[in-house]
């Protein structure tokens, strides 16, 4: 799995998790990232997207509420899956 990320209570019968649905293509669905972002004030600020690009940049215009207050966000970790 990426990032050795899984649902918690999901596991497969061999104890790795969650395991890909053979019928799904990567096509049928999204890619998703999730980002931490390390704020003015020193704070981590932990969000998920399936348009990167598109979520940082309203980050950085100032456009998410939540961190409005401590840019410029930078981004420490990112983990896509």
């Amino acid at each position: 799995m990426p990032c050795g990320l899984r649902v918690a209570g999901h596991t497969a019968p061999n104890g790795m998790g969650c395991l890909p649905k053979p019928w799904r293509r990567e096509a049928d669905y999204p890619m998703w990232y999730v980002y931490f972002l390390k704020l003015s004030n020193d704070d981590v600020y932990v969000g998920s997207t399936n348009d990167l690009k598109r979520r940082f940049a309203s980050h950085q215009n100032g456009d998410i509420v939540s961190t409005r207050k401590y840019l410029p966000p930078k981004l420490a970790f990112l983990c896509r899956g």
